[in-house]
């Protein structure tokens, strides 16, 4: 007998076999038994993960990744398995940990189900090793043209190391000829020699040739991950050529850039884009470009600030610097953006780009260089 949840019911018995007058039977608990069960929820949908890319270096421990979901999720399950170090919360969804090898880009489902059926979506995952990513190679500073430089050609053993070999540059048979070593072992990262007739192209970027590097046969002496390449191109008809090595680093995922904007008077403010949103000790941040400011108080790298209208700029992803930035920018060990040793907050009353409205004496803003300013900006920022 099958009854529906919250329908009322009449048992009567009757006995098989009544004897004597008004004969009766008792009907006990173990005579009836009445079972319900809880209706059949709707399957979960809409999975996703943002961001879906996750490239991450040994020894390091990745941005969560939280899904979202619509409807209810009994559990979650990924194949094939993460990278080694890497796992799913069967509960919550949440992807995370710290891995403990290189790992190929590829991709992985992700599935969320219910007695009423599952939803999947996709997440892709690079481990990469922690000399490898510019992260690891420069123990965690902030990406700049110079370091990036110094990454992607000459083979350097890390961002302070003088190891690295300059490119050899000649003229060779009517070609001009630029033999470096340059990295390989990033797929983000390319290297490629740029040929011009006149420098001002390189500033217009108009009439500037690509070119791709050769390996060369000889390989003695260059480091794992590198290759010794020869970047060539003729000189022509042209009476003048020009040639330079250019390197670019494509960023993956959320990552935290801090730039300068400038006031009506030209007074530089930095500002960050990009930071980790959400609760802090501080209060709630914002991934939006916004100014950063100092908390007088702060003598460390550890922020003493906690309260609800400052909240710390947590750098997720790779740290770079946008260009006139002089500051030196590093993250201490809890990921808050350091400026000169210094933590670095938000202000809640600041409700965009253009606004500094925080600066007082004891939350003075910072110029391109770090230093400390108590003077608000003219004007709106730019």
């Amino acid at each position: 007998l099958s009854i529906a949840n919250g329908t009322e019911f009449t048992l009567t018995w009757t006995s098989p076999s009544p004897t004597g007058s008004g004969a009766s039977r008792q009907i006990g608990l173990a005579d009836v038994v009445v079972s319900t069960s809880a209706p059949t929820p709707a399957a979960p949908s809409n999975l996703s993960y943002m961001p879906a890319t996750v490239s991450g270096t040994v020894g390091t421990a990745i941005s969560s990744l939280t899904p979202t979901v619509t409807g209810t999720v009994d559990t979650y399950s990924v194949s094939p398995s993460l990278p080694a170090g890497l796992s799913i919360n069967s509960t919550s969804g949440v992807i995370s940990g710290t891995p403990t090898a290189v790992a190929a880009s590829a991709t992985y489902t992700v599935t969320a189900e219910n007695a009423g059926g599952s939803t999947t979506t996709t997440v892709s995952v690079t481990v990469n090793s922690a000399g490898s990513t510019y992260a690891g190679w420069s123990g965690g500073a902030a990406l700049d043209s110079a370091g990036l430089a110094k990454y992607a050609i000459g083979g350097a053993s890390s961002l302070t190391a003088n190891d690295g070999v300059k490119p050899n540059t000649a003229l060779t048979g009517g070609f001009l000829v630029i033999t470096a070593i340059v990295r390989t072992d990033n797929s983000n990262l390319t290297v490629v020699g740029q040929a011009v007739t006149d420098l001002a192209n390189y500033a217009s970027g108009t009439g500037v040739t690509t070119v791709n590097g050769v390996e060369t046969t000889d390989q003695t002496g260059v480091p794992t991950g590198h290759k010794r390449k020869t970047f060539s191109v003729a000189q022509g008809s042209d009476a003048r050529k020009f040639m330079r090595l250019s390197a670019s680093l494509a960023l993956s995922g959320v990552n935290t850039t801090v730039t300068v904007a400038k006031d009506s008077g030209g007074a530089t403010f930095l500002q960050v884009t990009g930071a980790t949103a959400g609760a802090t000790s501080g209060g709630s941040a914002t991934s939006d470009k916004r100014t950063i400011y100092y908390f007088a108080f702060d003598t460390t790298s550890s922020p003493t600030y906690t309260g609800g209208d400052w909240p710390d700029v947590l750098v997720q992803g790779q740290l770079s610097s946008g260009a006139g930035v002089t500051a030196t920018l590093t993250k201490n060990s809890s990921g808050m953006l350091l400026v000169n040793g210094l933590p670095a907050y938000q202000f809640g009353g600041d409700s965009g780009s253009t606004t500094a409205s925080g600066v007082s004496s004891a939350w003075p803003a910072m110029r391109a260089d770090g230093t400390k300013t108590t003077t608000g900006p003219s004007g709106t920022l730019q």
